[in-house]
Order: C-alpha cells, then structure tokens, then sequence
C-alpha cells in the first residue's frame, strides 16, 4: 500500500471517529466516563487541528501549558482520585468493567503522545478501541466481551509497532538501507544476521 493510499485511509478513519465521538457528547451523561473521555477525544481533536494548521506555535506560554493541563487533568495531582485512569474510581462505578475502562482511560490519555509525535494511525486505533468498547457497553455485553476486544488492539498496536520499525530501520533517509558491516572479501560476502527488533511499549 502506498503513503498516499495509507494517510487517506488514516484520514477516513480519523473523520469517522471524529464524527462517532461528537455523537457520544451530545447522547452521554456529563458524569459518564464515556461523556468525560469523548470531551477529552473532543480536545485532542482541537490540538491536533492547532498542530496541522501551525496555529498551535503561535500559542503564548501560558496557553501551551493551559492546553496541557486540560490533556492530562485526569492523570494530574488534584483529579486522579476521582479520574477513571484510577482503577479504584473505574470499578467503584463501573463493578466488573472498571478495570477495562481504567485501562481504556490510560490509552485515551496516551494518545496526547501520539499526536504530538504524529503517530495518527496510533491515536485513531485507540479512538476506535473507545468506540468499540462503547457500543459493548450500550448492547449490554459482559466483561470478557470487553476484554476480547482490548486484546485484539493490543495484538493491532505491537503489529503497528513492528510494522513502523522496520520501515523506519530500512528507510533510505535514514541510512539504514545499506549495511557498513556487509564486508565483501575475496567476493564472498559476509552474512548479516537479520535484526531483532525489541518492542517496549505500554499496552
């Protein structure tokens, strides 16, 4: 599949969920986790806007740290508490499901990552995750509905991973694509090993 073949299809998706999103504000309680976490979506939809349009660098100081707070709140000091990324919040009001949706609201909260580093085709894969998990919830599904569908995306996001290494370790533009190590003596090349690829990642 070719780049320009590729971000039109991160472009669908990520209008998809743009639109699935404002939905889920306008149908959820304010309390709601889903309400909370789609205002959130909401507002890295608006960074990342700022961020393509280049209006997000003309932000003064205290504005950057100001759209920073707001994207972290639920991970800062004061809000965690009472924030769904805390296990002890997420099952107190969701029972059984709680630990899933404390899991859900960390990945939400990563996100911000994602956009700042531009790995879009990451952010939205979450937001889909959000979207699946929400209509589980709304049909009434049991936990290890929930827990399948978490599984499936953490297998989606280590493919993505291994996937973006190893173009990035065989990109031109970064050198990678020829091997100094390749000795060619007495026209026999020496075999290179193929690499390892390592993958730390927080799933």
């Amino acid at each position: 599949m070719s780049n320009v073949t590729n971000n039109k299809d991160i472009n669908e998706r990520l209008t998809f969920v743009r639109d699935e999103i404002a939905k889920i504000l306008e149908a959820e309680k304010e309390d709601s986790f889903f309400a909370e976490a789609a205002k959130l979506a909401k507002l890295q939809f608006e960074t990342l806007d700022k961020l393509n349009d280049g209006s997000f660098y003309n932000l003064n100081a205290d504005e950057m740290q100001a759209n920073n707070d707001a994207l972290y709140s639920w991970k800062s000091e004061s809000s965690y508490e009472n924030s769904f990324v805390n296990p002890a919040k997420a099952v107190e009001q969701y029972g059984d499901k709680g630990q899933a949706i404390a899991f859900l609201a960390d990945k939400l909260v990563f996100g911000n990552t994602h956009i700042f580093n531009g790995k879009i085709e990451r952010f939205v894969i979450s937001l889909e995750l959000f979207l699946e998990i929400y209509s589980l919830y709304k049909n009434g599904a049991a936990v290890e509905e929930w827990n399948k569908a978490i599984k499936e995306h953490q297998t989606q996001i280590i493919d993505l991973i291994a996937k973006d290494a190893i173009f990035k370790q065989y990109d031109p533009e970064n050198h990678k694509l020829c091997c100094p190590n390749l000795i060619l003596r007495n026209r026999k090349a020496i075999q290179i090993q193929e690499p390892v690829i390592t993958i730390f990642y927080m799933l």
